[in-house]
Order: C-alpha cells, then structure tokens, then sequence
C-alpha cells in the first residue's frame, strides 16, 4: 500500500495537485467515501460503501502521482496481477478502472483483521513459533499459485501478509510483481522493494535474476524476523539498506537466537546467497515447511494466531467451530419469507408463512433466550453468520431497513403466534416506505413476538430535515426514554453487554452516519444549524459522544473540529478527554484526566475511561491501574469492569499484566468468597483470551485441581481458558 521504497538517480515526480478526497465524498458515481483507513507513498486507502451496499476497500493513486508513468505502472500492475492469481489467499479485486481526473482506482475486498507485523508486535515481537510457520504454510500456498503462473511478488514483507478475524490468510500488494512477457516496472540498476525482506539480486537491480527463488528469499525473511525478533540486517536506511542488502550475506538464524535445528536449517536454507542453492520455489518451500511443523509436533492446518477482534468474538461460535443450529433455522425462515415477499396471491404468502413461523419456533427452541438477528446493509446475520443475503430487488430491504436506524430484529415465536407476520410487515414497509416513515412503522411493529432494536439519534437527525412523522419518532422516543424500555434496549444493544450480541459490531457504523449527518448539515446550513448540532452534542450521553468523537476525528473538516471542540467542553467524561487528544495530542494531559477517571464513583465513567486507554495505547493509564488492581478493592467492582481492567493491563503491560492476572488467579482465603470466586475466574478467562506463555498455562493447570479452594465454576472456567489458549497458540505453549 505504499511501503515500498525505491532506490534511483532519478527525481520522483513533485506533487502536481492537493489531494482534496474526503470522507464523505463520492467518486467515480459509484462509491461513498466513509473513512480513511491508509495512506502509502503511491496512494490512499478507504472504506468505501458502493451503490449496490456493498463494502470495499477502495485505492486511489494520489493526485500528484498522476503524470508519474512509473508509480501510475506499478498501481495499475496491482489489478492485473490480482485477476490473474485467482487465489483465495490473494486479496479479491471487485473492480478496478479510471476515476474523476484521470486517477485510477482498484475497488478491493474490505479486510477485518490485521497484518502478520501488527500481530507479532502486539504480541512484543513474540509469536509463538508454529504459529508463524502455519501462517508461512499459506502464505507459500498463495505465492505457489503465482509462481506457476510465472509471476513473482517481490515485495514479501509481514505488513504485506493479513490474517483476517475469520482466520484466513491473504497476501497484500502485488504492485511492483514482475508478469511474464511483460515490461520490468524498473531499469536494470534500480532496486523497487523493501530492502530489509529483499533478496541480494533484486537490492542489486538485477532484474533479470529476479525469479521465484528471489521470493523464496523473502519469505526466509519474513521468518527470520518473526522467529528471532530482530531484522535480518542491522541498521542503515536509504541508500544503505539497499546496500547492505545486495552486498552482505544473511546471518545464520542460529546466531541469533535459540531455534529448533529443523527451524533453522529451513530458514538459513531460504536465504542463502547463491539462489541455486535456495528452495526452487514455493512449492518446494512450502513442502519443506510442512515437514519442519510435523517434526515439531505441530499441525498446519491448525488455527491461526488471533487478530484482537477475533479473540473477542469467537464467544459466538460453537465449541467445535461449527454453524450454530439456530442458523441453519434461520436461514430457512428467511429463505420462506422472501417467498412470502414475492408471492402474488394471498395462500401462497400464508403458507409461506406458516412454513417461516415454525422455522422461527425451531431457532429459538436452540437456544434459553429470544433469538437476535442482526441487520446490516448487507444482509441479515445472526451468531456469526449469514442467515439472509438476498439478491435484487429485496437486497434494498437490509439497506433500507439499516438507512431507518433498525438494528436487529428480536424473536421470540410461538408455534401458534405471528411472529413471521410481524416480520413480513416491517420487511414489506421497506420496500415502501420512506426513511421516516419506515422508521416509525419499525417503532411501532414491536410485539410479544417481536422486538425491534433501534439506534435513538437516527430520529433526531430526521427530526432536523422538518419531517412531521419523524418528530413524531422523537416524541415516541423521549416517550420510551423516561418509561424505561429504550434504556434496556439500548443497554441490552451495549458492546459491553455481557452476550456480546453480534449486530452490535456495526454500532460504529451507525454513530458515523449521526456524525455525518451532523457536519454535512451543519456544513450546508452555516452557523445557525452548527449551534443546533453543538447542542444535540452537549445533550448527549457519554456512550454516544465516545462513537461521535471516533468518527468525527475522521472527518478532516472545520466542521467536523467544531464539533469536537464541543465535546470537549465536556472534561469530566472520557469523550471529553478523546475530543481533547484528537484536537490537540496531550497525551500526558489525557493521560492524567483519564487516570482520575477511572477513579469515579460512576461505573461507565470509569469503564469508559479504560477503553480509552486501550484505543490510544495510553501506558501510564494501564501504570495507574495496574498499581489499584493489586489492592483488595479489585474484587467489589462490576466484573465486566474488572475484566475490561485487565485487558488493559495485559495489552498494554504485557509483563506486568500477566503477573497480576496470573496473582488474582492464585488468590484465594481460608473461607469461600463469591467475589473473590468471581475475580478468579474473571482472571482465568482473560488469560484464556490473551495470555501467553508456560507461567499462564501452569496457572490455569493448578486452577483446575479438585482442591476445597477451587470452586467447580472456577475449574470450568480454568479448563475452558486452557482449551482457548491451546486453539489460539497452538500446541506451541506446551514448548
């Protein structure tokens, strides 16, 4: 996405245009521009929502790169080479072409996850070393694909390898790939790539050298980084890097660190000098890898190292990974309600229905609750997974219905009820409806049967265009606010929920829309409307400022600042510490702010204060609670706040939050005490989710002993930790 660096004698291009795209913007009559999410040398990245609803992630070629052939060449080569692999592992390219001045774009799959160097830092340069060769395995079996194809990547670097939250693997820019029969993007002399993962001939600008072999390279690499925690070539950038590249041999892994022989003679292997000697391709590479894992005990198709998001979500999977049963009820209630939706006459919707009710019935029978069923631009899900994804013209219904601000649809069906007919009703009033109206009919569908979860400032900002029916929304909302059942739903739609309901990962979706709505109105009305927009903010709970202000930070506008000077006015709220940091950057100030928040006497201030920290890496934060956690106080508060006390600590005082959580563990009294029971396993379930090393394993071991001290919620909890720290490291912790 931009990483690469060149070496030459030619000047790069000057910047020929200012790069006005922003959030919000359209481009090319086809995509809405929602947020930023990279910036490289050649381009810049965004989530992008296309015409159809569907996400992407969406590469322009910055405008001053427009009269550059070669940066233009090495951007379009991305495309091409993607089309060509048809691979999963390689990142799916969904359209790609010439934008509004001539700047060309690639419209790609939007990835959930994070690069195999985010992942290795996050863990303090530490994975677990079956794991990396796991991720090697795909990797391999992607850059196999291509080498049959007689294409090679030359850019393999761990920011170029993504683990998405679902555990695949994809191999990223394909931008300077060399193709067979076609033109090299670089004279002979001149090196494209990242010197630190490059091999001797292509640091040299050797260009007719570079083969597979030279990717082979590269990937030893890779390996010798993740494994040893040090760059293959010590120092030196610039002109230097590429020297000391193409002039010096690769160190021995065994230098370096203390490494299984197999592991070593695999590595030292991809790197040697003389690319005869090498691994031919990646095929043969991979083959030997494979074996290196086997002679480790390990197994290569076992699960991946986790992204954060992952850790956090596979609560809604079953124990063996399979589809919950509640889904496969669902998808057929879904799939006899489209039928419903497209029947003529008025027995074939009823037996429709009839046929969606009882399906209804049998998902809720699965399950010791009312079934959530999430609904997104896209789609409808539920525990994870698709249980509605229709094609034109009812793929309008998901969209329509999220544009109104319903989130989910809760169930809960009776053999001889209506649920399938309250659905039905909200489904068709989005076929027809306007956004108000259906936001309203929405409201007003709920029943016994049926409960629908809403997002409140949807009717506010509709309340604001003067619609008559919309504060007529806003009357029934305030209305439900003060009875109490929008607070419970609201409260029930929490990330902090302890069911975690999976429509909730689209809550930051919604609040951009509000903070959209709000700088583009206040933008388009002037200073009248900026009052009314300041207003609704400084009226707003501390739970929605905290969305506003991500979002808002994102929007690189006058307006969009105004409004965060607004909240943060508010300075006693963890949102009026975010808005402060993201105007000004006083980390230390914030810091000290957030510190005396965690302090407060109210729950969600305190609870706030922490994922702040978390988001911005605030250590001495994570210093201040760390130091309060190792008091007896620890155990009286909520156990969400403590685990979410915890993983603070441990994220960002890796050392230090293990030995404490590893301590709460081990405490226990002469007599039995729930909250210290609690705190207990509240410890053993964090360690299970994010914990590393032998310490953590022989804790959760002991925790599990048939000792009087050891309550049997404890050892389940225990056993459950050590099952989730094996899945997630692999058999690597045993080591």
């Amino acid at each position: 996405m931009g990483g690469t660096t060149q070496r030459s004698g030619h000047p790069v291009a000057e910047p020929a245009a200012v790069d006005r795209l922003r959030a919000g913007d359209v481009f090319a009559c086809q995509w809405r521009l929602d947020r930023p999410i990279g910036t490289g040398g050649m381009s810049r990245v965004f989530s992008a929502t296309h015409v159809s609803g569907r996400r992407d992630a969406l590469k322009i070629l910055h405008a001053h790169m427009l009269f550059d052939p070669a940066a233009r060449g090495r951007f379009l080569r991305e495309a091409e080479v993607t089309a060509r692999v048809r691979h999963a592992g390689a990142i799916h390219v969904h359209d790609h072409g010439v934008g509004p001045e001539g700047r060309p774009f690639v419209a790609m799959e939007l990835l959930r996850g994070a690069t195999l160097d985010a992942l290795w830092k996050r863990a303090n340069r530490g994975l677990p070393m079956r794991a990396v060769l796991r991720v090697i395995d795909r990797v391999l079996d992607v850059l196999a694909a291509c080498h049959r194809l007689g294409i090679v990547h030359c850019d393999m670097k761990p920011s170029n390898v993504f683990v998405t939250d679902a555990g695949a693997v994809r191999v990223l820019d394909f931008g300077i790939a060399r193709l067979p029969g076609a033109d090299d993007l670089a004279r002979a002399g001149t090196a494209l790539g990242t010197p630190g993962f490059m091999s001797p001939e292509q640091a040299a600008g050797a260009w007719d050298q570079v083969d597979a072999a030279s990717d082979v390279f590269s990937v030893g690499a890779i390996l010798f980084a993740l494994i040893s925690g040090k760059k293959l070539h010590a120092g030196g950038d610039g002109q230097q890097a590429f020297t000391t590249a193409a002039t010096r041999p690769a160190p021995s892994l065994a230098s370096v660190c203390d490494a299984p022989p197999a592991v070593v003679e695999l590595v030292d292997r991809a790197l040697l000098w003389d690319k005869r000697r090498r691994f031919a391709d990646a095929s043969e590479m991979r083959i030997a890898v494979r074996r290196v894992l086997e002679a480790l005990g390990g197994d290569a198709d076992a699960a991946l190292p986790m992204t954060p998001a992952r850790q956090w979500a596979l609560h809604a999977r079953t124990a063996d990974g399979s589809e919950p049963a509640e889904v496969a009820a669902l998808t057929q209630a879904f799939s006899w309600m489209e039928d419903a939706l497209q029947a003529d006459a008025d027995r074939g919707r009823a037996m429709a229905l009839d046929a969606a009710q009882q399906w209804l019935v049998e998902a809720r029978s699965t399950t010791d609750k009312a079934v959530d069923v999430a609904i997104f631009p896209f789609g409808f899900r539920a525990a994870e997974h698709d249980v509605w994804d229709p094609a034109p013209p009812l793929d309008q219904v998901p969209r329509r219905l999220h544009e109104a601000g319903v989130r989910a649809l809760r169930l809960d069906p009776r053999h001889d009820g209506r649920a399938s007919r309250d659905v039905l009703a909200v489904l068709t009033a989005s076929m027809r409806e306007e956004r108000a109206v259906l936001a309203h009919a929405a409201w007003t569908s709920s029943s016994p049967e049926l409960g629908v979860v809403m997002i409140r400032p949807f009717t506010l900002i509709e309340a604001a265009h003067g619609s008559d029916v919309a504060a007529e929304v806003v009357r029934e909302t305030t209305a439900l606010a003060e009875a109490g059942p929008w607070r419970s739903r609201r409260d029930a739609a929490s990330p902090n929920a302890p069911d975690k309901h999976a429509f909730l990962a689209d809550w930051t979706w919604a609040w951009a829309q509000v903070a959209d709505g709000l700088a583009e109105e206040a933008a388009a009305r002037g200073p009248g409307w900026l009052r009314v927009a300041r207003s609704f903010l400084a009226g707003a709970d501390a739970d929605s400022l905290t969305w506003l202000v991500r979002r808002l930070s994102d929007l690189e506008s006058s307006v969009a600042r105004n409004l965060m000077q607004a909240v943060a006015t508010r300075p006693s709220t963890a949102a009026g510490v975010q808005a402060r940091l993201e105007l000004c950057g006083d980390r230390k100030s914030a810091e000290r702010a957030l510190a005396e928040l965690c302090e407060s006497a109210i729950a969600a201030d305190r609870l706030a204060a922490i994922e702040t920290a978390l988001e911005y890496d605030l250590r001495a934060v994570a210093v201040h609670v760390l130091a309060a956690a190792s008091g007896p106080a620890f155990s009286s508060l909520p156990v969400d706040e403590q685990e979410a006390r915890l993983v603070l600590v441990i994220t960002l005082l890796p050392r230090d939050g293990q030995r404490l959580a590893i301590q709460l563990l081990q405490r226990h009294g002469v007599l039995a005490d729930e909250s210290h029971d609690a705190t207990r396993r509240v410890a053993a379930r964090v360690l299970g989710r994010i914990g590393s090393g032998a310490d953590v394993l022989r804790a959760l071991q002991a925790a599990q002993a048939p000792m009087w001290w050891n309550s049997k919620a404890l050892r389940d909890e225990a056993k459950a930790a050590c099952e989730q720290l094996d899945q997630r490291l692999g058999a690597a912790v045993h080591a």
